[in-house]
């Protein structure tokens, strides 16, 4: 699925996924153990086969437009494996944005050495988006260190129950478009 930024709201997010028998079976498989923290990708991190699967659902929510985007960005250390699991299988190249300073753990910004991402198309791939703070934080980050960048979003699980609604609201990240395997509902939770 994929909807503009700002129009993520908690009614967000048609159930059209839901007649995909795979994305069902990732959510089932995902989910299976442990309701408590809906958040918490590394059950999927731990299933091989089953983060293969996810890899491979997320390249077919953008395939039509990968080869506009000239770099994938993990977004902090949660969306390493899946940014660079993507990049690897699908080649494209691949770096990393410390959500939180900005800054890697060495103290280097984070746009690449020798990578001028002025005019570049940027996918940034996270696990989940809950509030939106941490994604939003990102596309801050990689907008002040590039102009003319265009950026998106890429995740496994949307929890629109959660967005933070000022930050949708928020006219600067209208052009952000957030692709999302399933989004987190009542209906969701049913099928578990």
């Amino acid at each position: 699925m994929e909807v503009k930024l700002q129009l993520v709201d908690r009614s967000s997010g048609s159930l059209d996924f839901l007649k995909n028998k795979e994305v069902v079976s990732i959510i089932k498989e995902s989910y299976d153990v442990d309701l408590d923290d809906l958040a918490n990708e590394w059950k999927v991190y731990s299933k091989p086969d089953l983060l293969s699967r996810v890899v491979e659902g997320l390249y077919n929510l953008v395939k039509e437009r990968w080869s506009d985007y000239d770099y994938l960005a993990a977004l902090g250390l949660n969306g390493a494996p899946l940014a660079y699991l993507l990049g690897s299988r699908y080649v494209k190249r691949t770096f990393f944005v410390d959500d939180e300073w900005g800054v890697t753990s060495f103290f280097q910004q984070i746009k690449p050495a020798g990578i001028d991402l002025s005019g570049k198309n940027v996918l940034i791939v996270s696990p989940v988006f809950e509030s939106g703070l941490k994604a939003c934080r990102g596309i801050d980050i990689l907008r002040e260190n590039a102009e003319d960048i265009k950026v998106d979003v890429l995740v496994m699980t949307l929890f629109p129950e959660y967005v933070d609604k000022e930050l949708v609201r928020n006219k600067r990240y209208g052009d952000v478009t957030l692709y999302y395997l399933f989004s987190w509902t009542k209906d969701v939770r049913m099928l578990i």
